[in-house]
């Protein structure tokens, strides 16, 4: 990569820089596939990255206009999309006005804090990992909003 870099973000089988121009490149295997992706720009995610992140076998950007895109793997909906089907394409995350993301140490979920301070998870809800109360086996698509358990 020729760019400054500001950050690195790896998971299972990739690595993505976060470049100081506030864009994104991404090389390794193309989510199991065994295809090498290459150290080009990402198709779809301009120079307005402020965040990026990565679970297990995928990541999400964090934009300037307050949305997020992502992309990769998707068995549990962690991208957030209102679906379950795996991606190498940049999908938007239906949640709007999002300030942080984060994820959860299951690698199959994602966070997200929005600019009225509330927050929403989406992912696999197994284990209680979405803090929804619930253990039962599932997932949430397209974001549940969190409460704090000491929250009336």
């Amino acid at each position: 990569v020729d760019e400054p870099i500001g950050a690195l973000v790896a998971n299972e089988d990739t690595t993505c820089a976060h470049l100081m121009n506030n864009s994104v490149r991404c090389w390794g295997l193309s989510f199991g596939s065994r295809v090498l992706i290459s150290r080009e720009a990402l198709n779809g995610l301009e120079r307005d990255v402020l965040q990026l992140v990565g679970g297990g076998n995928f990541y999400c950007a964090r934009l300037a206009s307050g949305r997020a895109k992502c992309w990769g793997r998707n068995g549990y909906g962690q991208l957030g999309n209102g679906s379950s089907r795996d991606t190498g394409l940049i999908t938007m995350v239906t949640r709007r006005d999002i300030i942080l993301l984060g994820t959860s140490a299951s690698t199959r979920n994602m966070f997200a804090l929005t600019r009225d301070g509330r927050l929403y998870g989406w992912g696999t809800r197994w284990y209680g990992a979405l803090g929804d109360g619930s253990s039962a086996r599932g997932v949430m698509y397209a974001g549940y909003r969190i409460r704090a358990p000491f929250a009336p």
